[in-house]
Parts: structure tokens; sequence; C-alpha cells
């Protein structure tokens, strides 16, 4: 989904008009869980968190995440169902959601 906004902003020392859109680009991925170490990793058991990054188990076995972790998920659900249970308790939502907003001057500098 898509939104578009027009702001219309007056520069108090210039006094030039500058125009705006800014777009707002939104997607729901719904229930969709992949690791970010190997794009995969669903069924895994366990995981953890590095900072923004989910790990699925398998991962953080073979790499030695669970030790650098700043959380780890419960050993026994899936990583998947980790996941979705830290973004219901994290967002109030198990949906995974993204928003990308732009901004762009379309009519620079006219006087007012």
């Amino acid at each position: 989904m898509q939104e578009k906004h027009i702001i219309n902003q007056i520069d108090k020392e210039s006094g030039e008009i500058r125009i705006f859109c800014i777009t707002v680009d939104k997607d729901d991925y719904g229930d969709v869980v992949i690791c970010d170490g190997c794009n995969g990793g669903e069924e895994s058991l366990g995981g953890a968190l590095l900072g923004s990054y989910a790990m699925c188990g398998e991962c953080c076995e073979e790499y030695k995440y669970y030790e650098k972790a700043d959380e780890v998920f419960n050993k026994t659900l899936s990583f998947k169902q980790n996941v979705l249970d830290w973004r219901q308790k994290t967002y109030g939502s198990s949906h995974l959601a993204s928003e990308l907003v732009s901004i762009k001057e379309i009519n620079p500098k006219l006087k007012e």
C-alpha cells in the first residue's frame, strides 16, 4: 500500500516556498519468518536476537551466536514460533510489517 502527502514549507529567512512529496510504502508480510543468517531455519529449535537480526537455532549453534546474543529464544520451540511470539510481545502483532518513507522536493524555491 502506498500513501502520498504533499507538504508546503516557507523558509522564514528567504521567504521561499518549498513543496515536498512524502511517499509512504507499507507492506505486511504476515507471519513470514526467515533467519537473517541462512534465509531459512523456520523449523529449527531455539534461535536468538543479535541486535535487530534474528538467527535460527542451527546458525546459533554453528556460528556460536548464543554466546553473543542480546536475547536467546526458548530452545524447545521452533525458531518461527519464537520470532512470532517476540513480535507479538514487542509490537502487539506477530505480522512482519515495514514502512519505507521517502521525501522528495517537487517544486523548489518558489517566492512567496
